[in-house]
């Protein structure tokens, strides 16, 4: 039971960086388009706060139990560490001319981290050590 809440969990946080990395390379063409439909408040910083924390929250929390209970591979652990901090780190105002280049690098760091988190917690589970 708690494999399978664990293995959702992941699933959800991987769900949640690849919608990151969608919406970080979306967002300035709706940017563009948005004030023409009426919807110009739909983009903000409150959105993406939101995207990070929850899929990092998710995304760490897996990690960390495939981590401490599995493969015990400090690589992937460090790697979506790295991938939510370039996240939150452009959103920074003075990096602005590199927020989207940035954040979408995190995004898929942190989503690659998970990938191979659920991996290795799945092929450890085949053998022992």
């Amino acid at each position: 039971m708690r494999k399978l809440l664990t293995e959702r969990i992941s699933n959800a946080g991987m769900i949640l960086s690849i919608a990151c990395a969608i919406h970080c390379m979306a967002m300035p063409i709706l940017t563009i388009a948005l004030p023409f439909v009426g919807a110009a408040n739909f983009h903000g910083t409150l959105i993406e706060l939101l995207l990070i924390s929850l899929g990092g929250a998710f995304s760490i929390y897996v990690t960390w139990q495939g981590f401490s209970k599995t493969h015990r591979n400090v690589w992937i652990l460090g790697a979506v560490l790295a991938g939510y901090t370039l996240m939150s780190v452009a959103h920074v105002p003075a990096l602005h001319v590199v927020e989207i280049p940035v954040a979408v690098m995190g995004a898929i760091l942190a989503t690659l981290a998970v990938y191979f988190n659920m991996r290795l917690v799945r092929s450890c589970a085949l053998h022992q050590h």
